[in-house]
């Protein structure tokens, strides 16, 4: 009975701490409030992921990598980030996948200070020939289209009010 209470108490705990819609299902974010919502946006270079447990607060992810930061579109101006994805729970609730490969990120720091996503799997996007799977509309989630990855920089700095762009 314990476990249950203690169960349902951190399901309850990251359900709210999630972006919700007005009758409290999980949401993706749209675009701009991915952008906005992301502490850390970055083209990045991930060589690995390494499959580790590690713990941040109350919850345990099952993946971390090394991403080596290639250009900063808003905060840190650290050279390389730890991530971790791929949450250690039973909740039905969307998540994040690391995968090796260079990707424009999304990311919010954790509480053991590693990021993670700021939109799930949405946060963490493949860059492939300098093409990437953006959002045409930049207030609808839903539909995607490979573009430049220009465009989706043009993108991002015309919404960001603080974006810090360094070549």
């Amino acid at each position: 009975m314990t476990k249950i209470l203690a169960l349902t108490t951190l399901a309850a705990a990251f359900v709210l701490s999630c972006p919700q819609s007005s009758d409290a299902r999980f949401r993706f974010l749209s675009p701009t409030e991915m952008i906005q919502f992301a502490e850390v946006i970055a083209v990045v270079d991930i060589p690995s992921v390494e499959e580790k447990d590690t713990r941040s607060g109350d919850v345990v992810y099952t993946q971390r990598a090394q991403a080596k930061i290639e250009q900063i579109l808003k905060g840190s101006n650290e050279k390389s980030l730890e991530l971790v994805g791929r949450l250690n729970t039973k909740l039905c609730v969307p998540d994040c996948t690391l995968e090796a490969g260079r990707q424009l990120i999304f990311v919010r720091k954790t509480p053991g200070g590693s990021y993670t996503s700021a939109n799930s799997g949405l946060g963490l996007l493949h860059i492939k020939n300098a093409t990437v799977s953006w959002f045409p509309d930049m207030k609808d989630m839903s539909r995607r289209a490979d573009v430049s990855l220009s465009r989706a920089i043009t993108d991002i700095k015309n919404c960001s009010s603080n974006a810090v762009l360094s070549h």
